[in-house]
């Protein structure tokens, strides 16, 4: 009976074996089924993703080359406020425009002229970077040159301020004080009717007017007098 005992559980072992190699078959058949369906979807999903892909490249590649026109107009054109401020700008006091766009593009090569191939804004801003350290240097110059022109400029402005200074005691002290006698004699006495008539210092009486350009002849005179020492 025993015998028989271990020889009924050998064979259910056995069947629950097989049973068991036989749902393990399944389940790696089942798996892959599945693996080969991801395989399927993964393709798809990057066929997919491609798709979308194209249109927002396109999309892209249109708004780079929309930034660099519209760049291209900054760095080459001109508007007609600057024109016309070059236009009514006196050429002395006019300053070279090396702070500007147009004047950047003209140095760095800009590739907005006719009939070359637009370049990418990341290969303009690479050209833009190539000469940086020169441009700096070139402002740092154009900056000491604008310095020791204001300060000529200042000093010239402070000679003509004492020169004019001078020449205005100068030509009152050596100006000759009116005749008290003409003032107060009774032919020229100074009634509403010549009210604002000063003498010219030689007993007579002159309208200001002509006193205020003798009187201007004379500083000429002595300003040139300083000069020319």
């Amino acid at each position: 009976v025993p015998g028989r005992g271990w020889l009924g559980l050998g064979t259910e072992l056995r069947s629950q074996v097989a049973q068991g190699q036989k749902q393990c078959q399944e389940l790696q058949d089942k798996l892959t089924a599945s693996e080969a369906m991801v395989r399927v979807q993964a393709e798809q999903l990057e066929k997919y993703h491609v798709l979308l892909r194209e249109p927002h490249a396109q999309q892209l590649s249109k708004q780079v080359q929309v930034d660099f026109q519209d760049l291209g107009y900054e760095t080459c054109g001109r508007s007609e406020t600057e024109a016309d401020r070059d236009e009514t700008t006196s050429p002395e006091c006019e300053e070279p425009d090396v702070f500007s766009e147009p004047s950047l593009g003209e140095e760095l090569g800009s590739s907005c002229r006719p009939g070359m191939p637009r370049v990418g804004k990341a290969a303009w801003k690479a050209m833009a970077s190539a000469d940086v350290g020169a441009l700096h240097q070139h402002i740092q110059d154009l900056k000491a040159q604008l310095l020791n022109a204001n300060k000529v400029i200042q000093s010239l402005q402070g000679r003509a301020r004492s020169i004019s200074i001078t020449s205005g005691y100068t030509s009152g002290a050596e100006r000759p004080l009116p005749d008290p006698t003409a003032l107060t004699s009774p032919a020229h006495s100074l009634t509403d009717e010549d009210e604002g008539w000063q003498s010219d210092g030689h007993g007579t009486l002159c309208p200001p007017a002509l006193r205020a350009h003798r009187d201007l002849q004379h500083l000429v005179h002595r300003v040139a007098l300083l000069e020319a020492r």
